[in-house]
């Protein structure tokens, strides 16, 4: 699992892309002050129960399976995004959970406050990362 480190760009940066953004050769409707603003990161809790085969070698693959999960869910910016990966799921964790080499995987997702939800869908503004991830 590779971390991300520095995914969210701070004030550098922005003011660089804001720059960027708004040199008279990109601004082709006159003048009007683009401002590039940074993502908020929103944080998961994921409990994992009746998992089988229930030993080290899973629990780790499953672990990072679902920590690239999140790292690779983004906001959807564009209606006609031919792949979107803006909805973080119980169902698609379940199936990460699967493909990362549990026979059976109970799934509960919870927002930050703690409580269990089904399905998030990430505004436009917003990346996601796992917090926590609890064997139950």
């Amino acid at each position: 699992v590779v971390d991300p480190v520095n995914r969210i760009p701070g004030g550098p940066e922005l003011a660089d892309v804001t720059a960027y953004l708004n040199e008279d050769i990109r601004r082709p409707l006159g003048p009007i002050t683009i401002q590039a603003l940074a993502f908020s990161e929103l944080e998961f809790d994921v409990d994992i129960s009746n998992l089988s085969p229930n030993h080290a070698e899973t629990r780790d693959a499953i672990r990072n399976a679902i920590t690239d999960y999140f790292y690779g869910r983004r906001p959807k910016l564009f209606d006609d995004d031919a792949n979107p990966r803006n909805t973080i799921s119980a169902a698609q964790i379940t199936r990460v959970a699967i493909d990362a080499g549990a026979e059976v995987a109970t799934v509960d997702l919870k927002n930050a406050g703690g409580t269990s939800i089904t399905s998030y869908a990430l505004e436009p503004y917003e990346v996601c990362a796992l917090r926590a991830l609890t064997w139950v």
